[in-house]
């Protein structure tokens, strides 16, 4: 730190450097949603010209995690860019065990692209599809670290999830009897849409 503390030239640029050689948790956690947020003292420099005008961009001032409004936007955000890969990789997976026969069968017989996807693709990825519509309820219903990390279910508790409200009700307001049959009503929630998806599974599946 001798080049930082000694007395240099651009000295002063480099003293906010040297200040924070160990970053403190927040920091951290500033830093890795600041793409989100637009809040981190390296940005400062984007909202200084999106406030004067400079670059027209609105959005790159505004808080999103910080506004009632968008806050929930910023959590779907970051949750489908997390959970897209799966879905796609499955997807691609049933896709590749379509016969290839069936398609130039339906082409001789005339079958549009429409007629191709309804009669031929779709059933056979329905259970694919039942598999990432439970993936994606149960997701959806119990989304936590998410929220625990980017908003700690604020602002003014626009952002609490199912989950969330379980967690609050017993670590928060020790409510444990409350939050155990908050719980139990999820699961079987959960197992209730798990089961009618199975079953409709079951019906328009292709039997091979």
């Amino acid at each position: 730190m001798r080049v930082i503390t000694g007395t240099c030239r651009g000295r002063r640029l480099l003293e906010p450097v040297g200040r924070d050689v160990r970053p403190t948790a927040d920091q951290v956690k500033e830093a890795m949603f600041s793409i989100v947020q637009f809040d981190l003292p390296g940005a400062r420099v984007l909202d200084l010209y999106a406030g004067s005008g400079q670059l027209g961009i609105e959005a790159l001032s505004t808080n999103i995690l910080g506004s009632k409004q968008l806050a929930i936007y910023g959590i779907l955000f970051v949750s489908v860019w997390q959970g897209l890969a799966m879905p796609t990789v499955l997807f691609l997976a049933g896709l590749q065990t379509i016969p290839t026969d069936l398609y130039e069968s339906a082409m001789i017989d005339g079958a549009n692209s429409w007629q191709r996807f309804k009669f031929i693709t779709m059933p056979f990825l329905i259970p694919v599809i039942t598999v990432v519509l439970i993936l994606s309820v149960k997701g959806g219903l119990g989304i936590f670290d998410l929220i625990v990390a980017l908003t700690d279910g604020g602002p003014a508790r626009t952002t609490e999830s199912v989950s969330y409200l379980v967690y609050a009700d017993a670590f928060k307001n020790n409510k444990f009897s409350f939050a155990i049959a908050e719980s139990v009503v999820v699961g079987m929630i959960l197992a209730l849409i798990s089961v009618v998806q199975i079953i409709f599974q079951n019906k328009k599946k292709v039997n091979r």
